[in-house]
């Protein structure tokens, strides 16, 4: 629940910064607060667990769930950093888009972590897994078809998009937003990668 209650507060950050896409300084260190935040939860579970004699689920099965947890956050706060990283100024379109995929998976995914905690394989938790799974389809084919109008837009409407055309700026700006948007489909990837995960754990109950 407290690896949820990050990954809440990440991905609603990203949103609002997508929503602004300015302050980037301020952005970059509020989320980087939040992976510490999210770091500092994986260092007690992990504490907790090497003390625990007895643990509510396997501990083989506990520690990479966490890191799975985690790394969504760590993706998230990945995504803030890389406007600065690469200087991307100008939003990309397809940013929208994907805010609104992850705000829909992360819903699904705080869903899937309280039917988790009735340790019963039900219904419930398979549906919800399902609806993940066609979210993170969802942001496969938008990511896909993003790139390709990315590469094969002819260079006249390319330079429209960036305020400097010329033809080596545009190429950097096309590998920075190419970069940018792998790392964003790599973000509802991971929420696929946990959700499959709590399945897993949750089917060798029955």
């Amino acid at each position: 629940r407290a690896q949820g209650t990050v990954i809440k507060k990440a991905t609603d950050l990203f949103a609002e910064f997508a929503d602004r896409f300015s302050d980037f300084d301020s952005y970059s260190a509020r989320s980087k607060a939040l992976e510490r935040e999210g770091d500092a939860v994986v260092r007690k579970l992990t504490y907790e667990l090497a003390e625990a004699f007895n643990t509510p689920l396997d501990r083989e099965d506990i520690h990479p769930l966490m890191l799975d947890l985690d790394r969504i956050v760590n993706l998230i706060n990945r995504a803030v950093q890389d406007t600065y990283l690469y200087g991307i100024t100008e939003k990309p379109a397809i940013m929208d888009a994907f805010v609104s995929l992850m705000r829909g998976v992360a819903g699904e995914l705080e869903q899937l972590l309280m039917v988790f905690e009735r340790r019963k394989y039900v219904a419930e938790l398979a549906h919800v897994v399902e609806k993940i799974r066609g979210i993170e389809h969802q942001a496969d084919v938008l990511y896909k078809e993003s790139v390709h109008a990315l590469f094969t837009s002819d260079r006249e409407r390319l330079g429209t998009l960036f305020r400097d055309n010329s033809d080596s700026v545009i190429t950097l700006k096309i590998l920075a937003t190419n970069r940018f948007m792998t790392n964003l489909e790599k973000i509802v990837d991971a929420f696929q990668v946990a959700a499959n995960r709590i399945e897993g754990i949750a089917i060798k109950w029955n």
